[in-house]
């Protein structure tokens, strides 16, 4: 009888683990499919923000045979100025390498499972998958999306050459870094955590595997010159940015990295970063804030230091939110910086907490947890309803809306009260069903919709392409250049390339596109009024409506930007 028992546990647990064998390549295959279709699906969809208008716009330049001064030549424009020698310009080749950079590392993610666990970097790919800022960067001609890869390519190499010191894994972390010093801050920050991390751990622990995997690299010829050699070809294509220029023999990365701290700052508020966290990440930032301060408490009341990979991810993460914290110009972009370490911190705690619950309660408990997801949703389909315009939602209804959600918490906290840390089952699938619905609505909103957005740059105006037209004739007419004078240039000359543009003093006859109110230079006279060609939103303040019909509605309020244009035409 004994024997059947245990042979029938046996295979109960065989049978389980086949299962969990045949359902990960499944979610794994389901996710990929889904972030790929978020980064790459109609990269035309949404016109380019002034911001990446004046980086296509540069890379254009480039790839017509012209350097322009304000080329910053980091690999991923370098790498599209080529595409635009193969393909043409357009919306579509100018979001291509960060639409696949971005795929790729989501992609990357997979590799990470032998490192920090299967289920904690399944449910971190799932963070990432659906978080609006990576879509975001993914899918903007900027290059943060590369300097994300490159940081978990060298976060990746680095702890499969400690796990095991080999050729391979040290040439891709040295490759990887040079690329990254070439690349953006993203990755620059990220080469600095690492840095800081080996450091510390060689210094602090001297017996660990830090101070061995160093000592290895030392004695091991093979090791060393190969990780020379990768290093010093990298560094070379990012001095010579790609083959497109050489500068002052200085790196992309390490420039853009420095200006981040440049001096006077930009003339957005001091809470914008964070404001975008909380505006577009809330479930990463609480997830990932709570991992990090929970193991810090660890880390200062235990007798023994958290693992390694706990200790590189804390390092990684007090670096970003220095840099973060730190910034002077500032761009949403960076903070993916931020959102990699903190989505596998929250991973690796939401993964401690789901093994630490008693799920068997559900059988018993499963009408509360209905209850209480019932309750949420009639809450969030009233308080979508007084999101709309005119609020037709009735008192009486909003009182219960209020309700709804008093007694959703109520249960919650009943479950902790009774069950202690058993509370979980309810709190988890609450948690889950606000979250994943917000990050879906985000992401859609944020990469393809026509809403307003404040996380990113002013967006154009259909007068843009209006403007462009009217310049184009005009120019058609008289048979003279179009001149675009600074500030102007970097808004709108990139619809204005297909003119025969001039970026230097203004020759005689031509065309002036300038900022809206300068006076007209002797001999120009302006045509017709002032153009909107670009506008965008900064939330000053809070207004709990205000927010929440942004949320449901993407109605934007706070203070809007503009940038107005006018045409110099010369007098006749």
């Amino acid at each position: 009888m004994v024997k059947r028992s245990r042979r029938s546990s046996s295979a109960a647990k065989i049978s389980r683990d086949a299962v969990t064998f045949g359902l990960e390549p499944v979610l794994w295959a389901a996710l990929i499919g889904f972030a790929v279709a978020l980064r790459l699906a109609s990269l035309d969809h949404l016109p380019l923000t002034t911001a990446e208008s004046a980086r296509a716009f540069n890379a254009w330049l480039v790839s017509q045979g012209s350097v322009p001064d304000s080329w910053s030549g980091d690999v991923t424009a370098a790498l599209t100025s080529y595409l635009f020698r193969i393909f043409g310009s357009g919306e579509t080749v100018a979001r291509f390498v960060p639409a696949v950079s971005g795929s790729a590392l989501f992609v990357s993610l997979w590799f990470a499972r032998r490192h920090f666990g299967r289920g904690a970097v399944l449910l971190a790919a799932t963070l990432l998958a659906f978080s609006p800022l990576a879509v975001h960067t993914s899918r903007s001609a900027s290059s943060f999306a590369l300097g994300g890869l490159l940081s978990m390519v060298m976060v990746l190499s680095l702890l499969a050459y400690l796990e095991k010191p080999r050729p391979l894994p040290i040439a891709i972390l040295s490759a990887a870094a040079g690329l990254g010093l070439a690349s953006d801050p993203v990755a620059t920050s990220t080469l600095l955590a690492l840095v800081a991390f080996v450091a510390l751990e060689a210094t602090w622990r001297r017996e660990g595997a830090v101070s061995s995997a160093i000592a290895t690299f030392r004695r091991t010829s093979d090791h060393w010159q190969l990780a020379a050699l990768a290093l010093a070809f990298t560094l070379s294509l990012g001095i010579l940015q790609v083959g497109t220029d050489i500068d002052r023999l200085s790196l992309p990365g390490v420039r853009q990295w420095v200006d981040m701290f440049a001096l006077p700052g930009d003339d957005l508020p001091r809470f914008y970063q964070l404001s975008v966290l909380a505006g577009y990440e809330w479930p990463l930032l609480l997830s990932g804030a709570a991992a990090y301060i929970v193991l810090v408490r660890r880390w200062v009341t235990a007798s023994r230091a958290p693992p390694l990979i706990q200790r590189l991810l804390l390092t990684w993460a007090t670096v970003a939110l220095f840099v973060v914290a730190f910034a002077t110009q500032r761009d949403s972009g960076q903070l993916l910086l931020l959102l990699l370490p903190l989505s596998l911190l929250a991973a690796s705690l939401i993964e401690e907490a789901v093994s630490s619950v008693d799920w068997g309660l559900i059988k018993r408990w499963w009408p509360a947890i209905g209850l209480a997801l019932a309750l949420l949703a009639y809450a969030l389909l009233q308080l979508s309803r007084w999101a709309q315009e005119g609020s037709p939602i009735s008192d009486t209804e909003q009182a219960l809306a209020v309700l709804a959600l008093v007694a959703t918490a109520t249960i919650v906290a009943g479950g902790f009260y009774y069950w202690g840390r058993n509370g979980l089952i309810l709190a988890l699938p609450l948690g889950a069903a606000l979250a994943l619905p917000f990050l879906i609505h985000s992401s859609l909103s944020l990469g393809f919709g026509d809403g307003s957005e404040f996380a990113v740059d002013r967006r154009f105006t259909p007068g843009v392409e209006l403007l462009s037209d009217t310049v184009a004739l005009e120019a058609e007419q008289r048979g003279s250049p179009v001149t675009v004078e600074h500030p102007a240039r970097d808004a709108i000359a990139w619809h204005l390339r297909g003119s025969a543009v001039m970026l230097e003093d203004p020759p005689a006859g031509s065309l002036i596109v300038t900022d809206a109110g300068r006076e007209a230079p002797p001999g120009f006279t302006p045509l017709g009024g002032s153009w909107r060609v670009a506008e965008g939103w900064i939330p000053l303040n809070f207004d709990l409506l205000s927010a929440w019909r942004w949320l449901a509605e993407r109605e934007q309020y706070g203070n809007l930007s503009t940038i107005e244009v006018q045409i110099l035409v010369p007098t006749e």
